[in-house]
């Protein structure tokens, strides 16, 4: 049974819809943002009945705004007007409702009739039609709506070539992000579980549906780009505009594509849960949507290694290539042979004593007589033959004369 508050309740807000109403007629003529047919069936659309969805007036606004693109903009700025002067969650969610319906409707439409950030800023709402309990709730639900058809608003006017890889990574990436706001679209509370909110829930199980189903076919393309068996595919995946790619790049492109996994893997697990708690609520989506497909850890962890692996084999090809360059430079020809000196080469050499055959002797009388200050006298043969060991090596001699070459 309605109580004496409710039912008050209740009857103002029908006469706020009947003051708003009675406005529009005030409206003298048309102009490109305000049209009184249009700013009506908006009006009755976003009542602020919580019990029930004008579903006629709403197909009108949607009709309306698949007629021409050049309608689509009244139309957002008519709920635009509705939505940022209510403080009733009624009011803004079937606001928000329209647009997520218009934005869907719009994803065809070219990047340059797109709406781009919304005309209207609902991420402070509070809700002043319910009791301080319930206003909390409703208000949060409200401004989680918002931030998600906001961000789904900018992206979908965001260009992008899916011939490029790393395009389409940033694309996966985005998309992702716009998953994690769907999922944060649920009930804060108890006593949410009423017709409006469900009926929206069902609105955000078909744009996770759809947003999940383009992030599966996002990283399918990837995969086949780097791992696909046409050889010519995989080098574009490598090679930009010019020709070429640093192995900085590959290697950003490999991380973020391994990024893009483990964050799959993350999202399949909430999304399951998400999913588990829309049908204890009740949503009628809930029960046609098919079970969640979650990619193993071992498959992941595979593929991270193939990855990597390949970003390693191209860095190691190009060196070689590289190298390749510089003796063609240098004209290297195969019959120029490289002396190389091992290690044990080298250390049997230490072990051993060798004596050069030639000497260099600093006399102080022959550079007073005969050499000028720094003259060096080379002799073929040890001056001092008794000072040379029977084995060929050289005793420690305490000379500052002898300098061996």
């Amino acid at each position: 049974m309605t109580s004496p508050r409710e039912w008050w309740r209740r009857a103002a807000a029908a006469i706020k819809d009947r003051q708003s109403l009675y406005l529009t007629r005030l409206i003298t003529g048309s102009s490109r943002f305000r049209n009184p047919q249009l700013e009506a069936a908006v009006i009755r659309a976003t009542s602020h009945d919580d019990r029930s969805v004008d579903y006629k007036n709403a197909a009108r606004v949607f009709a309306w705004a698949r007629t021409s693109p050049s309608f689509l903009l009244p139309v957002m700025w008519a709920l635009a007007r509705r939505a940022a002067r209510t403080r009733s969650w009624p009011v803004a969610l079937k606001a928000l409702m329209l647009v997520h319906g218009i934005l869907m409707r719009s994803d065809s439409e070219p990047v340059n009739v797109q709406v781009g950030r919304l005309p209207f800023d609902l991420s402070e709402f509070k809700d002043r039609s319910s009791s301080p309990a319930k206003a909390s709730v409703f208000s949060a639900f409200i401004r989680v709506y918002f931030n998600f058809l906001d961000s789904r608003s900018v992206f979908a006017g965001l260009e992008y070539d899916p011939t490029d890889e790393d395009q389409l990574l940033d694309r996966v990436q985005n998309l992702q992000g716009l998953l994690d706001l769907l999922m944060q679209i649920r009930p804060y509370g108890d006593g949410m579980e009423v017709g409006l909110v469900l009926e929206a829930m069902n609105c955000v199980l078909i744009e996770i549906f759809e947003v999940y189903s383009q992030i599966c076919k996002g990283i399918a393309s990837f995969l086949v780009s780097v791992f696909g068996s046409d050889h010519h595919t995989k080098m574009e995946f490598y090679l930009n505009e010019f020709g070429n790619l640093s192995p900085e790049a590959k290697r950003r492109r490999g991380i973020v594509g391994v990024t893009v996994l483990r964050k799959a893997i993350e999202q399949s697990t909430q999304l399951s849960a998400y999913f588990e708690l829309c049908r204890s609520l009740g949503v009628m989506n809930a029960a046609e949507l098919p079970e969640v497909e979650k990619i193993p850890e071992e498959d992941v962890h595979d593929l991270e290694m193939l990855l990597l692996g390949e970003i390693e084999e191209e860095e190691r090809r190009e060196y070689e290539d590289s190298v390749e360059q510089e003796l063609e430079v240098l004209d290297v020809s195969p019959e120029t042979q490289l002396i190389e000196i091992t290690v044990e080469q080298t250390m049997e050499e230490e072990r051993s004593n060798v004596v050069s055959k030639e000497w260099v002797i600093f006399e102080e009388g022959c550079l007073e007589s005969n050499f000028s200050v720094g003259a060096e006298k080379l002799w073929p043969t040890p001056p001092w033959p008794s000072l040379i060991n029977a084995s060929g090596g050289m005793p420690f001699v305490n000379n500052g004369n002898l300098i061996e070459i």
